[in-house]
């Protein structure tokens, strides 16, 4: 896949998936791709009208970048409605951050990228490490860099 038409990008509004999102935002930019930004809510009654007032504002980014970009708010089990979004859309890449938890905390808690890594229909790139101050962009250099 040389090119992705479409990428995913799962948030939860944490900094790492922003984190998430400018990396999608700087491969879009170089391979003309549209973003598709999604939240889901564990809890069907959630804090609906804020949670799109903060999608809206992540979809600002993207579009500030000339990129097309949609957003989706769902309900349900995070790892399955991303893999389910994915599917429908017939997206090419996902883009999610991870918080790369081990041992207990990894047990107890699961991890959603795991989850979607195993099961998305397409390739999924994971975002996880400390969140620098910026992403470099594609007119600053012919490459993305990836936390490491």
């Amino acid at each position: 896949m040389p090119y992705a038409a479409r990428i995913l990008v799962p948030t939860d509004f944490s900094p790492l998936s922003t984190l998430a999102l400018e990396h999608a935002i700087a491969l879009a930019s170089l391979c003309r791709a549209s973003i598709h930004l999604m939240h889901v809510q564990d809890d069907a009654r959630g804090h609906v009208d804020g949670e799109e007032r903060r999608l809206a504002g992540l979809a600002s980014r993207c579009h500030a970048e000339a990129i097309v970009v949609t957003s989706q708010l769902s309900a349900g089990q995070p790892a399955a409605a991303i893999v389910k979004a994915a599917a429908d859309r017939a997206v090419d890449l996902i883009v999610l951050g991870t918080h790369g938890r081990h041992g207990v905390a990894h047990l107890i808690l699961g991890s959603v990228a795991e989850r979607v890594v195993r099961t998305a229909p397409c390739p999924v790139l994971t975002v996880r490490g400390h969140v620098p101050e910026r992403v470099q962009r594609p007119q600053e250099a012919a490459w993305v860099p990836l936390p490491g």
